[in-house]
């Protein structure tokens, strides 16, 4: 009676645990290699990551000198841009920034 009932505690429980074994280690194998990846990223960089701002589109932006930090520039796509008739053709562009 004792190795039935052994038998069957040890077939109620493996059972479950073996079914959901593959999904944990996908998991876990996934996580190993995105923390690998961040390594040699890192290692790449050398640890330094560069903060863009979400939409920046390379324009520089003049900020006064008396600005007050807890105003926000926002600059649209649409300030500065220069129309010129060429050969028949409106072309729309940026002024060329001086340096």
């Amino acid at each position: 009676m004792s190795g039935l009932f052994v038998s069957t505690a040890l077939t109620l429980v493996m059972v479950p645990v073996m079914v959901v074994a593959p999904h944990v280690m996908k998991g876990q194998i996934g996580w190993v290699i995105r923390r690998v990846g961040k390594m040699i990223s890192a290692a790449r960089n050398g640890g330094k990551q560069t903060a863009v701002p979400a939409g920046f589109d390379g324009m520089a932006v003049e900020i006064p000198a008396d600005a007050d930090g807890a105003k926000r520039y926002i600059v649209s796509k649409e300030e500065g841009l220069v129309e010129k008739d060429k050969n028949g053709v409106t072309i729309v562009s940026r002024p060329e920034a001086a340096e």
